[in-house]
């Protein structure tokens, strides 16, 4: 699974408890990693603090 797919809060879930195939990138900074995971939250409507 690429966290790119991740669509629902029980494929995150699953993407966490490591039972799935994992593709990672790297990111090239901290905030570039940050705009990733807010990303992915987002698309799974979990809300995101600033």
């Amino acid at each position: 699974m690429n966290i790119k797919d991740l669509n629902s809060i029980e494929q995150l879930e699953q993407f966490l408890t490591g039972s799935q195939c994992v593709a990672f990138l790297v990111a090239s900074s901290a905030d570039e990693c940050y705009q990733g995971i807010q990303r992915t939250l987002v698309k799974i409507q979990i809300p995101v603090s600033k």
